[in-house]
C-alpha cells in the first residue's frame, strides 16, 4: 500500500511540474475561496464544537436526556451540530461520541452517511448565495436526509447501559487540523481538474464531483434549469475531496457505504428539485 501511495505521489508531482502554469492559475482561484469564504463560514462552528467537546457538555446533555428518557431530543441536537459543522469538523464530533460510548458504530455510520455532507453555512452563504432556488434545494435536501435517517433508526440500540468515557480534547490542535485538511484537499483535488477549462455545465459538474467548491459557484451563477439540477446533485452527494477528508481523520470510515447512501440521496433530491422547478 505504501509503495502504491509513493508511486501515485511521484506521478502527481510530475503532473504538477508539467502543467505548472494551468495549475497555479486554478489554485489561485480556490485559495481565494478558502481564505475569504471557507474560513469565515466554517472556523467559528468548528471552534465552537471543539470547545463543547473540551468541556464535556455533550456528555452532560446525554446524561440529562437519558435520565429523562428523551434521547430523541439529544438526537436532534447532534443532527443539528453535524449538519451545521459539516465535513471534516463533524467527524471529530462523531468520533468523540463513539469514543465516549454515547453512540455505537452503527449510529456513527448513520450520522455520517445521512448528514455528513457539506456544512450548512457554506451551502447557504457561499454555494447557493447566487441561486434563485436555494431555499427549495436546502429544504428538499434536509427532508430527504432526515427521511433516510429515520428509516435507518433503530430504537432498540438505545436501550442499553452507558459507561461514559471522558476524552481529552486539544481545541487548538483539532480546529487547526480540520482547517488544514480542508485546505490541502481543496488544493490537491482542484489541481487535478485544472486542465479542464471547458465551462460547459456538464464539464463543471464532473469537476465538481472531484472538488465541489469552485465548481458549485460556477453552476450557481448560471441559474439555468440544467445547472441548478447539476448543482443540487453535487451539494447533496458531496465530492471525492470530502471523502478523502473523512478518511484522513477517521481511518475506519466505510467509503462505499457512504457513497451509496449519498448517491441515493442526491438522486432523490435532484429529482424532487426538478419536479418543483
Amino acid at each position: 500500500m505504501k509503495k502504491i501511495f509513493i508511486f501515485l505521489l511521484f506521478v502527481y508531482l510530475i503532473y504538477i511540474f508539467i502543467f505548472n502554469k494551468q495549475i497555479v492559475y486554478s489554485l489561485s482561484l480556490v485559495s481565494d475561496i478558502y481564505f475569504n469564504r471557507y474560513l469565515v463560514s466554517l472556523f467559528p462552528f468548528i471552534l465552537f464544537t471543539n470547545l463543547l467537546l473540551k468541556t464535556n457538555v455533550i456528555i452532560d446533555l446525554h446524561k440529562f436526556f437519558y435520565l429523562h428518557k428523551k434521547l430523541y431530543i439529544f438526537d436532534v441536537v447532534i443532527i443539528f451540530l453535524v449538519i451545521l459543522i459539516g465535513i471534516p469538523g463533524n467527524i471529530n464530533l462523531l468520533n468523540y461520541l463513539f469514543d465516549s460510548n454515547i453512540i455505537n458504530k452503527k449510529e456513527k455510520e448513520n450520522y455520517i452517511n445521512y448528514f455528513g455532507g457539506i456544512s450548512f453555512p457554506f451551502i447557504y452563504l457561499v454555494l447557493l448565495s447566487q441561486s434563485h432556488k436555494k431555499y427549495l434545494i436546502i429544504l428538499l435536501l434536509l427532508l430527504v436526509e432526515l427521511t433516510m435517517y429515520l428509516f435507518s433508526y433503530q430504537k432498540q440500540e438505545r436501550e442499553r447501559e452507558y459507561k461514559y468515557n471522558i476524552i481529552k480534547i486539544d481545541v487548538i490542535k483539532q480546529t487547526g487540523y480540520s482547517l488544514l485538511v480542508i485546505l490541502f484537499s481543496l488544493l490537491a483535488f482542484s489541481s487535478l481538474t485544472a486542465l479542464i477549462s471547458n465551462q460547459d455545465p456538464f464539464f463543471v459538474f464532473i469537476k465538481g464531483l472531484i472538488e465541489f467548491s469552485y465548481n458549485c459557484l460556477l453552476l450557481s451563477k448560471s441559474n439555468t434549469i440544467v445547472s441548478t439540477l447539476l448543482l443540487t446533485f453535487i451539494i447533496s452527494f458531496s465530492s471525492l475531496s470530502l471523502v478523502v477528508q473523512i478518511k484522513s481523520i477517521d481511518p475506519s470510515f466505510k467509503i462505499f457505504s457512504y457513497l451509496k447512501k449519498r448517491a441515493f440521496c442526491a438522486l432523490f433530491v435532484t429529482l424532487l428539485t426538478f419536479l418543483f422547478l
